[in-house]
């Protein structure tokens, strides 16, 4: 089943908050270049984390944990592909953690159902398809569910977290056979664990409310040797842990307000110091991600967050894009991924938005109208610029604009008419045959009761201005085709 991008009116609006902008005293901005809408149906949270894969031939892909699955975006193309189903049933929160390994992806959740356990989907068969390969208990045990998982890539071993069952709270199984994981020990207390972050043979282990950070040696397998322990001073939740590229610091989050995110000297796992700390616009963290000396953060309502911690008793703040309309709360962005390469970040919201998202130095870029300002940036590039009036919020100022009225999907303009492709179609539209008929109100009924595709862009099909697309539209359509009604969008600001 392919998955649908749903995008009402409304969430076009919100989505006014999403333009990038520099940090202060960066040359680097977050650029947005596309947002995909999977609702959170049945109620509940919609999105949760994030991973990536890339094929053989180069193409990028983004995978979000999603409240009624597993969703899969071509990030190269910019095209949702399809929603393996997961367990959505028995939890409070419909947490999916996604990781890869050649070309598998293996995703755990804490709700039961549909195919509860570890999934083990192929993705060789991309762009086309996803396929679920089986779902399997997590231990011998016949236990189903986890928050968190890490691979080893480098090894092929993956470290699971079972914190919710009454007995040892991490399984080791062997990657060896990756349609087959084979169970080889397990370990730990049986409660305290929140996050793992597997490097070789380390293992990084957030110990949620103990309040520590445990690192173990790996090498053998069905022997873990405890080769640190450390107490966060006046903690909160401790929440996730990764090492930075050069593995001499170790950056920690505590998902309670007001925590800092740590920076913390391991060069000495027998005496390790705390040399920095930093907080993000929404005073509390998600999870961090370290690239070298780069951490990237999933910082709830302030967004994504990029920090230098290259001199960590100063870090300094690169680049920040907000993805959530608000300033606080458990809400926003809940987790990201920051390793495709070429600065692709994909970040996922609770609500339900998922983002490709690209981090560019803006001193690279061009500045074709040369006023200062790079076209990445520019509201009107091309062109010097009368003014940055834009009125539609999508980046391009309205006197070069192909698609005033509306926030830009596309900017092209295959008929050369000055009107961008998105907006070439007359409101009320809902089919694209270019024509306005008893046909739209058709094709309103069935998107709307009979799972049929959705108008695309949706804003067309909202032809009584209602900010959203409901059978009261089709109810407009056929009052306007039959009754003398007012014309679709007629009035609309």
């Amino acid at each position: 089943m392919k998955a649908t991008v749903l995008l009402t009116a409304s969430v076009l609006l919100s989505c006014l908050l999403l333009l990038p902008l520099p940090a202060n005293g960066s040359d680097y901005i977050i650029d947005s270049l596309e947002t995909f809408i999977y609702p959170a149906t049945g109620g509940g949270l919609g999105g949760s984390d994030a991973w990536g894969w890339e094929g053989p031939d180069g193409t990028k892909y983004a995978i979000a944990g999603m409240r009624n699955g597993v969703a899969f975006v071509n990030a190269t193309t910019l095209t949702p592909v399809e929603v393996i189903p997961g367990p959505s049933g028995g939890c409070s929160a419909y947490w999916r953690d996604m990781k890869t390994f050649q070309h598998y992806c293996y995703a755990v959740s804490e709700c039961t159902g549909t195919n509860q356990g570890l999934m083990i989907m192929d993705l060789q068969f991309l762009p086309d398809s996803v396929h679920l390969v089986k779902s399997i208990p997590i231990n011998p045990l016949g236990d189903v569910t986890s928050h968190n998982l890490s691979i080893d890539t480098l090894n092929g071993y993956a470290y699971i977290e079972g914190r919710n069952q009454a007995n040892q709270s991490i399984h080791v199984l062997s990657l060896a056979d990756p349609e087959n994981p084979a169970w080889v020990h397990s370990f730990g207390d049986a409660v305290g664990i929140h996050d793992l972050t597997a490097v070789d043979d380390t293992l990084y282990v957030a110990d949620g409310s103990a309040p520590t950070i445990s690192i173990y040696d790996m090498a053998i397998k069905n022997s873990p040797q405890l080769i640190s322990r450390f107490t966060i001073p006046s903690a909160g939740y401790v929440h996730n842990c990764w090492p930075t590229g050069d593995r001499q610091h170790l950056v920690t989050t505590e998902e309670t307000f007001n925590k800092t995110v740590k920076i913390w000297d391991i060069s000495d796992l027998q005496n390790v110091q705390l040399v920095g700390q930093f907080l993000g616009n929404s005073n509390v963290a998600h999870n961090a991600h370290c690239i070298g000396d780069w951490v990237y953060m999933s910082h709830y309502a302030a967004g994504v967050e990029v920090w230098d911690i290259s001199t960590p008793a100063t870090p300094t703040v690169i680049a920040r894009f907000d993805t959530y309309n608000g300033t606080s709360g458990f809400d926003g962005c809940w987790g990201m991924y920051p390793f495709a390469g070429d600065g692709y970040i994909y970040a996922s919201n609770l609500d339900g938005k998922f983002f490709i998202l690209q981090l560019v130095d803006t001193t690279q870029v061009a500045d074709s109208d040369a006023d200062g300002v790079p076209d990445i940036t520019d509201n009107c590039p091309g062109m010097a610029n009368p003014g940055q009036e834009d009125g539609d919020g999508d980046g391009v100022g309205d006197v070069c604009d192909n698609c005033v009225s509306t926030p830009n999907p596309t900017q092209q303009d295959f008929d050369q008419d000055g009107i961008g492709d998105a907006c070439d179609y007359p409101c009320g539209d809902a089919d694209g045959s270019l024509a306005v008929s008893i046909a739209d109100a058709v094709f309103i009924i069935n998107y709307i009761f009979g799972g049929g595709p959705a108008p695309s862009p949706l804003s067309l099909a909202d032809a009584d201005c209602s900010g959203a697309v409901s059978i009261g539209d089709a109810v407009y359509l056929i009052a306007f085709i039959f009754g003398g009604g007012p014309a679709p969008c007629e009035g609309c600001p």
